[in-house]
């Protein structure tokens, strides 16, 4: 599962008002996938 998370210009209510689809980070709930897909070995993860 990905999830998506957009920066926001101001931190006021409401933050869609603010958003800037251009620029984004992505994060995955599975650490597991997350290795597999970036090919990175555990100890460089936990380091």
């Amino acid at each position: 599962m990905i999830l998506k998370c957009d920066l926001t210009a101001k931190n006021e209510s409401p933050l869609k008002a603010f958003v800037n689809s251009d620029k984004f980070k992505i994060y995955l709930s599975d650490p597991g996938l997350l290795r597999a897909i970036s090919n990175l070995d555990y100890q460089e993860i936990l380091s």
